[in-house]
């Protein structure tokens, strides 16, 4: 029986690091009480959408510590 290979510049193994990278960078934000975050888009207007979504958050949001 043959051992099976692995090749560190696969796409799968790229994969693979991307979705370790995005866990750790969760735990960590979720260790400094980040309250969520936000996936960097593929494309220019996607990014756009998203950063109209994340101004329209910060516009209407009640932080925990702020004066109502």
């Amino acid at each position: 029986m043959s051992t099976p290979t692995f090749d560190s510049n696969s796409v799968e193994a790229q994969e693979h690091r991307h979705v370790l990278a995005e866990w750790l960078n969760a735990v960590t934000e979720y260790d400094e009480t980040v309250q969520g975050y936000f996936k960097k888009p593929y494309s220019y207007i996607e990014l756009k959408q998203q950063i109209k979504l994340i101004i329209a958050y910060w516009t209407e949001c009640i932080h925990p510590s702020s004066d109502l």
